[in-house]
This record gives structure tokens, sequence and C-alpha cells, in this order.
């Protein structure tokens, strides 16, 4: 599960815990991303709180630029390994590492919560931030055993937006996967089940803040490497029943999921959480034919551009066949 919980701090708790509790307890995930905590202290009381599961805080918490990430995982079923943190110009992007006991499966999970608004300059700081959060997970894609997971308050207004593609687009590099088709736009009657915010036609400033406009936009995703993403067996915007709500909250009209959870989620936050359910894995590892040796080799940039010519000081990704190869610099 994903979620913006929306400057979560002492301060700015707004009675909101009482809603999360019922959202978290509608869902019960496994594993947690969040993004907009403020505060380590009030990301472990609302831990704490959720006594429907035993869940662990991914550590440590690094309190960074503007807000943070979090991470709660259901310690009976994972480990977690040290958390890392790539810097960006604006707010960290938080790399979490749980290993599966059942399976000795590791998985990679990324949040991040990029540059909000639809300014080129602000497409342009996804696009950088999109960029460094693939180049930190590219070099886990050939990995056997390994996941990895993309969520977050992406604030990516369309499938045409360059962070969109660095992380999900159809290309020859390995990609992650996007459950939701890649034909859909915002502010659309014919994409009204997949937005996420806002839920509130008006920002609220009895529940956190946040800002209105009525459900038109989907800025939070799950994003799944390709072994992955053929587990999916659902893919939710919680709470969200598909009524038109372009420019109204998620309780106006009644909801379908009952007006008690509807305001709930209207004052838990002004976005919806998604929540992705995985079937269980067959199998962890990939077999290569040793016939891949003999395969031509191509490079490419990290957008996926076949690259003719060779630069000293460039950055390249290696390709023969199936078997993709680590960032390679070229020097002397």
């Amino acid at each position: 599960m994903s979620y913006n919980i929306l400057g979560w701090s002492v301060k700015n708790e707004d009675g909101r815990t009482n809603h999360m509790k019922r959202i978290f307890g509608d869902i019960n995930p496994d594993i947690v991303v969040m993004q907009e905590v403020d505060e380590e202290q009030a990301l472990n009381n609302l831990r704490v709180a959720l006594t429907n599961r035993q869940y662990a805080m991914a550590t440590p918490y690094v309190d960074g630029n503007d807000s943070d990430c979090g991470c709660f995982y259901d310690a009976s079923k994972f480990v977690n390994l040290p958390a890392e943190y790539l810097a960006t110009s604006l707010r960290n992007i938080a790399k979490y590492t749980l290993v599966e006991l059942s399976t000795s499966d590791t998985f990679r999970i990324y949040t991040a919560h990029f540059k909000a608004s639809d300014e080129t300059e602000d497409m342009q700081q996804r696009a950088e931030e999109a960029q460094i959060m693939y180049q930190s997970l590219f070099e886990y894609f050939d990995k056997p055993k390994n996941h990895i997971i993309a969520a977050g308050d992406f604030n990516i207004y369309s499938t045409q937006e360059q962070a969109y593609f660095t992380l999900a687009g159809i290309r020859a590099l390995p990609t992650l996967i996007d459950p939701v088709p890649n034909n859909w736009v915002r502010n659309s009657t014919d994409f009204l089940n997949i937005y996420t915010q806002s839920t509130r036609e008006n920002g609220d400033g009895n529940c956190g803040g946040g800002v209105g406009g009525g459900m038109d936009d989907r800025f939070d995703y799950i994003l799944l490497s390709e072994k992955l993403s053929s587990r999916v067996a659902k893919y939710t915007a919680f709470g969200n029943d598909g009524k038109n709500r372009l420019n109204s909250s998620i309780d106006n009209p009644p909801n379908d999921f009952g007006q008690e959870l509807a305001q709930a989620l209207r004052c838990a936050s002004d976005h919806l959480p998604v929540y992705v359910e995985l079937s269980s894995d067959i199998s962890s590892v990939t077999d290569v034919s040793s016939t891949e040796q003999d395969s031509p080799i191509f490079y490419y940039d990290l957008m996926g551009n076949i690259i003719e010519k060779l630069l000293y000081g460039g950055f390249y990704i290696k390709k023969q066949g199936s078997i993709v190869e680590k960032i390679v610099f070229i020097q002397k």
C-alpha cells in the first residue's frame, strides 16, 4: 500500500489517527509506504495506534529536506535491512529493502514524493527525480529473487511526461510495469475509477489542511518489476467507487463503500491510498540460456535510445540478448 498521509506530525494530526485506523484496518496491508511524513515521533505514534497488525517501522528514519517518507511492515513476514536515501534537489527518495521470510525473496521498495504542479519546470524536476530513482533501481532488474516496487505520490499528470516514461515507458531497457492501462488521462469521465486526488472539494484546516479540487488526478502509483507484475491479483485506488467526482469530494455524491468510510478518507488525507494484492510466487529464479553469449551487444542511454558511438566519460547500458548489465561508465 502507498499513501500520502498529508503533513503527518503531532501538531497536524487533527484527530486523523482514528480515520487512519479505519483505513489501515480495511486494507490490512503487509507493507505500507507513506509520503508527507513530517516527524519520526508522529509516524511511530501512528504505528503504535494500528493495533490490528504488529507493524515494525523501517529504519533508520532520515529527516531530510521538506517532508519525508516512512515504511511499516509485518515483522512476522519480513526482515528489514537498513533503509537508504537518494538525495534530489527537493526531497529524498527512500529505498527500503525487505526480505520475505517464507521465500528469502528480496523486495527493493522505492518511495518518493516528486515535485508538484504542472508547469514546464515542475515536469522537468520530476523527470530528474525519476531518473535518480531509475539509476538506482536498475541494478536489481537482473538479480534472481529480487523484486522491485516503486510507489508514491509522483505528481505525474499523464503518461506523456518524461518522468512516467523513465519509470514505466515501453522500451528496449528493463522497465517497471504500471498495472493501470497506459492510455489514461486526467480530468476525464472515462477514467474516474483510477483517480486518487483530491478527496476534498476544498482544503480543510480541521483535517490536516491539504488542497481541494475534487477527484480528477492520478498522482499515486505502485509500479512493479515485470516478474512481480505477473502476480498482480488486484490493483485498487481505495474508496474510489468510479462515480463522477471531478470537482467534488470522495463523499459527494454518496459513496458506494459507505459514507462513514468516505468521510474517513476525506479527512485522513487529500489523497486516497492505493494498494496491490499479489498472488503467491511459483519461482523466483529465471534461467538464462548460454546462447545469450553469442548475441550481438548493443548500448543504450538511460532513456532507452540506442547509442551508435560510445564516448569517453558517458554512462551507458549494455544489452546482450535478454541480458542487461548495470550502467557502464566508458573511460580510457
